[in-house]
């Protein structure tokens, strides 16, 4: 299995070959979504979780990386995690989509 190294800011990408062909004219958009916990009274932290998708077109307010065979769209709130935590996520294909590993949000 070979990997692509990209850098986001302190951090790193790393994306797996065969989700690199997939990718062919097409976003690999990066999002943080936030969940509620499970909690009954309210008192729950959020949860921040992150999702991958591939997609033709991304909206303007989003941070771009890569080059032409390559290209990253995140929203801010997941780059400032990853370039703060200096974190390496990789990210490959998976069965029902796209697997992200090594995130953890950072304030």
């Amino acid at each position: 299995m070979a990997w692509i190294k990209i850098r986001v800011g302190s951090g790193v990408l790393m994306i797996d070959d065969e989700l690199s062909e997939t990718m062919r004219n097409r976003y690999l958009v990066l999002r943080t979504r936030m969940e509620n916990g499970p909690c009954q009274d309210g008192m729950c932290q959020i949860i921040r979780q992150i999702d991958a998708s591939l997609e033709d077109q991304v909206p303007d307010n989003m941070l771009f990386f890569g080059d032409q065979q390559i290209r990253i769209a995140m929203d801010t709130q997941t780059y400032r995690s990853i370039n703060k935590g200096r974190e390496s996520l990789k990210i490959k294909p998976a069965r029902a989509g796209i697997q992200v590993s090594g995130f953890t949000y950072v304030t």
